[in-house]
């Protein structure tokens, strides 16, 4: 019996001395997060142009956008754009520096020379976001808002549409660093 309580002892004796080394071990420090990668290598863009009814029922209104894929383009008609008459696409980009280009075009449908009052609007509207590779938002991104109309007889937005000043050209130049340049062509 008194071997027994000898080998019951040396077991307890190395069972506690097996815990006290391993529960005072180094690894109880805080494991550190690597950290978040805070480099652009994406651009997504939303961007808007703004029309009017009278724009809609009068003008043929393309819009030609390139997310560096090639060109699309699409004529405006009130069944393709929302509710506020403005259309609307987002674009996105998976390499930095990207170049992102809309344009819109107006031509008259027909005559409007007779009418008393045609209202017209050169607004647009725009926002963009960098991410990381991991498609982190980074919070480095901005928006603009022009959403102006104006208003004037037939004859003179008549001639304003024949002169191209309702035609626009808008280039949004991304860098690596998370900059937007942006060129607006317009008459």
């Amino acid at each position: 019996m008194k071997k027994m309580m000898m080998t019951l002892a040396a077991v307890l004796c190395c069972a506690m001395s097996t815990m006290m080394f391993t529960s005072c071990g180094s690894d109880d420090e805080p494991v550190k997060e690597p950290a978040e990668d805070k480099t652009p290598a994406k651009v997504a863009m939303k961007f808007a142009f703004y029309q009017t009814e009278d724009m809609l029922n009068y003008c043929n209104v393309e819009i030609t956008y390139d997310d560096g894929t090639g060109k699309k383009s699409v004529t405006l008609t009130k069944d393709n754009v929302n509710a506020q008459l403005s259309w609307e696409k987002t674009v996105a980009s998976d390499r930095l520096p990207a170049v992102i280009t809309f344009s819109r075009k107006v031509t008259l449908k027909q005559s409007i020379d007779e009418l008393e009052r045609f209202s017209f609007t050169r607004g647009y509207y725009y926002m963009y976001e960098f991410y990381n590779a991991a498609n982190k938002d980074l919070g480095l991104g901005a928006l603009s808002n022009n959403s102006s109309s104006q208003s004037g007889t037939g004859a003179k937005v008549a001639e304003y549409i024949n002169q191209g000043k309702l035609d626009h050209t808008y280039t949004f130049t991304f860098n690596k660093k998370g900059e937007m340049d942006i060129d607006i062509d317009s008459k």
